[in-house]
């Protein structure tokens, strides 16, 4: 009988709808929102790297309540949003800084400050800690995935 019920649940499984474009959007506009106290606290204190953790979490939340199944798909689908979201925020927070300083805002000028030999490798390391950090971040939502999967499956 359990046996039975069981191959029912993983066929209902199998043809459920995954909801994974609805996911990703939701997915998105959780790192959008996750994002913002980062930036902010990279625009006014300059080091904010370890709040991209939220950004993974507000992208799994995102997820979710758009209506994205939790399947093995899904911990690599986080994967994309998280990090395209700490670059754009990086590159906003730079944005943001040149516009303070008056620095007009042409492909020139980034180019410029990414290659001084003082600015740029502060800039690359504020990106790669953003980055590693989201990546911490991941790690624990590809945890938490994984047992939100599992419990899928069984259900």
């Amino acid at each position: 009988m359990a046996q039975a019920e069981l191959e029912q649940a993983k066929t209902e499984f199998q043809i459920a709808e995954k909801n994974y474009g609805r996911g990703m959007i939701g997915a998105i506009l959780g790192t959008l929102i996750g994002a913002i106290p980062w930036l902010l606290l990279e625009i006014f204190w300059g080091y904010a790297a370890v709040l991209s953790l939220l950004i993974g979490f507000a992208a799994y939340y995102g997820y979710k309540i758009f209506g994205g199944l939790v399947t093995k798909a899904t911990k690599w689908l986080m994967l994309f949003p998280i990090l395209i979201a700490v670059i754009i925020s990086h590159f906003v927070s730079i944005t943001i800084q040149m516009v303070s300083y008056d620095i007009p805002l042409i492909i020139e000028n980034y180019i410029i400050i990414y290659s001084d030999s003082l600015i740029g490798p502060e800039l690359f390391r504020a990106l790669l800690l953003g980055i590693f950090f989201s990546l911490l971040g991941y790690i624990s939502i590809f945890r938490h995935i994984s047992s939100e999967e599992f419990k899928t499956e069984i259900q």
